[in-house]
This record gives C-alpha cells, structure tokens and sequence, in this order.
C-alpha cells in the first residue's frame, strides 16, 4: 500500500510506502544529490561518491552545480598522482567523471587553468580501451575551446592519438575522430599537423566503416580537416570510394545523413576544379536537385544543399551548364528559412556568373519578382545575396539590363538598399544600379 501527498505551493512529492516501515521519505531533488554526493566526495574521494556524481551528470545543470561546487580541481588532484598505463579504482572513477564533465562549456576553461590538459595528454599512455575511450572524449570536449585547442596541440595530443587509429575499438576511434574535428575546425596549423601524421587516408577509410556512429563521426573529421585546405582536399581525390560514398549520401532516407553529406561535399569541392569535376562525375548535381526540388525536405538540408552548389558552381562552367533545375532552386530563395534563402540566392548568383543561358532561364523562371522579395527582406544576409544574384544575371549584357530598369519596384527597391546602413548591402545595390 502506498499513497502519493502532493503539496500545490512547492511542488514536492512525499512516497509514503510500507517498506520505510511507517517512515515516509521526500523525493530528492538533483541539486540536494548533487551536493550530498559532493561533500562524500570532497571528503572521502570515494569511487562511490564520484560514481553517483557520474549518475547525475547527464543533466547540464548538475554538471554546472558540479562544477560551481569545486568537483574540478578534486579530480584533476585525483588524476595528477596517475601513472599509466593503468589506473587505480579511485582514478579510473575520476577519470570517467571528469570526460562526462566537460561536456558542460566553462568546465572547459577550468579543467585547462587546473593543469588538466597535461594529465589528459598523460593519460593517452592508458592501455584499457575504455578508459582511453574517456581520455580522447576529454580531449575532444576540451578542443571545442581555442585557447585549449593550442594548448593540446602544443601538448603533441595529436601526436599521441593519431597513431592509436589503427586497430583501434570503435570507441576510441569514435573519440580521436572526434577529437581531430574540434581540433581542424577553423585551425589551419591543426590542419596541416593532421596531414602531416598521415592521418588523413585512415579518416577516409572510416567514411566506409560499417559501424554508424565511426562513419558519421569520420565525415565530420574529414569535413573539418578539409574546409579551406587545398592540401587536404587534393588528398582526398586519392579515394574515391569515400567520395562515392559521400555524394550517395545525398540521397539517404534520414534528414541527417542527407545534411551531413551536403556540408562535406561543400567541403571537399570549395575552390577546387578537380574535386568539383570528380563530385559532378558521381552525379552530385541531380542529387542536390532532387534535394531542392522535394517539398518535404528539411529546410536545413536544402541550405547545406544550396551551400554545396555555391561551392561547386564557383568559377566552374561545366557544374553550371549542368544545373537546370531553376525551379527548385528559385523556391529556395522564399523558403521559410533565412539562411536557406541566403544560400540560394548566393548559388543563383554563382550559376548565372558570366554564364548567359542560366541567366535567361533565371529571367523565364521568374527570378525578378523574388529577387524583389528579398529585397523587401529585413534580412540583411538576404538583402546582400540578392543584390549579387542580380548583378550576376545583369551583368555585361543590355538586354538583361533593360529587362531589370523595366520593373519600377524592383529599382525602386534596390535604390533604397543604397542607403542602407550594412556596407556590404550598400555596395551590392551600388553595383547594380552602376550596371542597370
């Protein structure tokens, strides 16, 4: 027999049940665990105590209170005294503890100014594949950060993870995949020091791995790896099972798959005439058709989409004679997303760039009148892209020109942007009024 008291004000909850033999006990909320489990850890720095931490870490507001409460430095004093390649029960717990910890943000820049950054390098010398597991998901937790980001390249993290790649189990090669994204993203030196270790022919091979989660975690690494780095991308050419394997993602049955597959190929294929000709050959451009054109699609894949068409169409005639579908495209750019709108108007301007027949058939497909609703945007991002898409189709040619002064709204429109307060906004309308 039991019965549930519940008291409106505080929102408590009393169990009253026989076995507390007559003796009901309040439900305790998590910060009252966190802090109880706290004070049995800060004074016994018992495994038990950082176990039930462990237990009640997977909310971010107990691991906030953790944090606050001074859990950090107890576990960074715990693992100091740590010599691999094995640990005692008590570093092991801390160990576990702390990789779940830092998935809360200012943990981050703790963890770095207690000295943790070290002992993780330390502890990469760890032979157990599970608690090397919670080493490299530390790391990549703590390269998410810029100023850790240096600090472990500085460390030789990457010295000491690239290698454990291979023959590696799927969770730590999951982690050092990881790791290698938080590291490359935006990091140029990063970039080069993982091409450097011979990393990126493993990362490519993992893109075919049939485990889900090292497939996923590899085309993130990758994509990292390879953003803004010719280097990186001329290596990537070298498999082309990989690439297959990213252009026929386009067309996976789940939304994710499908976005993920669009940021990697923009990737791959940004400012590189090779890449780009290679994706075309495998068939990249109907698929980001089919993407754009389906009404059921998730808008945030039809951005990542319309972001790989501005990357491949860049500068390449061949990638813009082969688009055709202008339809699908143009409804992009009225789409319920902003940033989808963005990069559809930004892939318009690129196809039509110094190409005359896109241009017309933007025109014959309706391009002015939605260019006309962006402008109307309060969308300065939308506003900038479609004053480019214009100057694109315009550009060098009278007969456009003369079609584009003969919408009153539409130079009306554009003469207001003139005075805008966003310079780039600004200087688009310029150009295109210097050209009409």
């Amino acid at each position: 027999f039991f019965f549930f008291v519940v008291t409106e004000m505080e929102q408590e909850i009393l169990i009253l049940d026989d076995d507390d033999f007559g003796q009901g006990e309040q439900l305790k909320r998590d910060p009252q665990l966190v802090e109880e489990a706290f004070e049995q850890l800060n004074s016994t720095q018992s495994p038990a105590a950082m176990e039930e931490l462990f237990q009640l870490s997977g909310k971010d507001k107990n691991r906030a209170l953790m944090r606050q409460l001074g859990t950090v430095p107890i576990l960074c004093r715990i693992l100091s005294s740590a010599s691999p390649p094995v640990l005692d029960v008590k570093q092991a717990a801390a160990l576990k503890l702390l990789a779940n910890l830092l998935r809360n943000l200012p943990t981050r820049d703790e963890v770095r100014r207690k000295g943790g950054i070290d002992i993780i390098v330390k502890l990469m010398k760890l032979q157990d594949e599970l608690q090397l597991s919670y080493v490299f998901q530390a790391a990549s937790y703590l390269a998410d950060n810029p100023k850790n980001r240096k600090a472990l390249r500085d460390c030789g993290i990457l010295e000491a993870a690239i290698p454990k790649m291979k023959n590696a189990q799927p969770v730590v090669l999951q982690n050092i995949l990881q790791l290698i994204t938080g590291m490359s993203t935006g990091d140029k030196k990063t970039q080069d020091l993982v091409v450097k270790l011979g990393a990126v022919p493993t990362v490519l091979e993992c893109i075919n791995d049939p485990n889900v989660d090292t497939k996923r975690y590899s085309m993130d690494a990758i994509g990292a790896v390879a953003n803004n780095n010719r280097k990186v991308q001329a290596l990537t050419r070298k498999n082309k099972k990989a690439l297959t394997t990213v252009v026929n993602m386009l067309r996976d049955p789940i939304a994710e798959n499908r976005e993920q597959a669009a940021a990697v190929t923009a990737s791959l294929v940004e400012n590189d005439f090779s890449n780009q000709v290679a994706f075309e050959k495998m068939g990249v451009v109907p698929a980001i058709a089919d993407i754009l054109a389906n009404p059921n699609e998730s808008l945030v894949v039809k951005e990542k989409a319309c972001t790989a068409l501005v990357a491949l169409s860049n500068g390449n005639t061949k990638i813009q004679k082969a688009w055709t579908n202008y339809q699908a495209l143009l409804g992009c750019t009225v789409c319920p997303s902003a940033a989808a709108q963005v990069q559809a108007l930004h892939a318009i301007a690129e196809l039509c760039s110094n190409n005359s027949p896109n241009s017309d058939e933007f025109i014959n497909a309706g391009v002015f009148p939605l260019l006309e609703n962006a402008f109307r945007s309060e969308n300065e991002f939308v506003q900038y892209r479609a004053t480019g898409a214009l100057y694109s189709i315009i550009r060098n040619n009278p007969s456009r020109r003369q079609a584009a002064s003969e919408r009153a709204d539409l130079i009306t429109l554009v003469k207001a942007l003139k005075g805008s307060g966003n310079p780039k906004v600004k200087q688009g309308a310029e150009w295109c009024l210097e050209e009409i």
